[in-house]
C-alpha cells in the first residue's frame, strides 16, 4: 500500500503590523479640541432646565445671609440652621457647614455685583439675573472647566499621552458634567477635588515607590 506524501507545511502568515502611534503633535491638537469642547458646553447656558432648583435655593439663602451679616456672624447662620432642624415638621435640608461653595460664591457676588439686592424669585429671567444665584453658577462652572483640565492631565501623568484624549473626552461630554456646571450646585466642586487628590496621591505613591527601588 503507498502512503500519501505528506503535506507540504503551510506558510505562515506574517503578523499584522501595529497600528502607528499617533505622534505627539496629533494628540496635543485633539486634546485641545476636545478640552474646547468641554469648556464650551460648560459655559455657554444651553442646558435644557433653566429655573432654580430646591438645592440652589438653599445655596443662594445663605449666600444672601452671608452678605447680610459677613463673614464674623458666620455662626449666627450655622446656629439658624440647627434652631431650623429642630422643629418636628421640618423637612431636611443642606447644611451651611459647606463652608467653601457658599464662601467662594459670596466673594464672586461681592466682586461682580457688590452690594446690588436679592431679586424677587417671581422676576422675569431670575436665575440668570439674581446676583448670588447668578455668582454661585459661575463659581460651579469655574471648577467644573478645573476638573475637566486636572481629570485631563491626570490621565496624561498617570496613564500616559495617549490616554489623555479619551479620557477628557469622557469628562467633556459628560452629561451629569455638563448639567452641574450650569446650576449652583456643589457636586462639580467635590469631583474637582476628588480628581486632583487622586492624582496628587498617586504621584506621592509613585515617588515613594521609586525612592524605594
Amino acid at each position: 500500500m503507498k502512503l500519501a506524501p505528506a503535506p507540504a507545511p503551510e506558510t505562515p502568515l506574517p503578523a499584522p503590523a501595529p497600528a502607528p502611534a499617533p505622534s505627539a503633535r496629533t494628540t496635543w491638537l485633539l486634546a485641545a479640541v476636545i478640552l474646547a469642547a468641554g469648556l464650551f458646553l460648560r459655559l455657554w447656558p444651553w442646558a435644557g432646565f433653566t429655573g432654580t432648583g430646591f438645592d440652589e435655593a438653599l445655596y443662594r439663602d445663605n449666600v444672601i445671609r452671608l452678605d447680610k451679616v459677613g463673614l464674623i456672624g458666620y455662626s449666627a447662620i450655622c446656629q439658624l440652621y440647627l434652631e431650623d432642624q429642630r422643629q418636628p415638621d421640618v423637612i431636611t435640608k443642606l447644611p451651611p457647614t459647606r463652608f467653601f461653595y457658599i464662601y467662594a460664591s459670596w466673594l464672586w457676588k461681592r466682586m461682580e455685583f457688590g452690594d446690588a439686592p436679592p431679586l424677587s424669585p417671581r422676576t422675569e429671567h431670575f436665575a440668570q439675573r439674581d446676583p448670588s444665584l447668578v455668582s454661585l453658577h459661575r463659581v460651579a462652572a469655574l471648577f467644573s472647566c478645573l476638573g475637566l483640565l486636572v481629570g485631563g492631565v491626570a490621565a496624561w501623568r498617570i496613564l500616559g499621552r495617549r490616554a489623555m484624549p479619551p479620557v477628557l473626552a469622557l469628562l467633556a461630554f459628560s452629561p451629569l458634567q455638563i448639567h452641574l456646571a450650569q446650576h449652583a450646585l456643589i457636586d462639580g466642586i467635590f469631583t474637582f477635588w476628588a480628581v486632583l487628590n487622586l492624582w496628587l496621591l498617586w504621584k506621592i505613591c509613585n515617588a515613594r515607590m521609586t525612592g524605594a527601588s
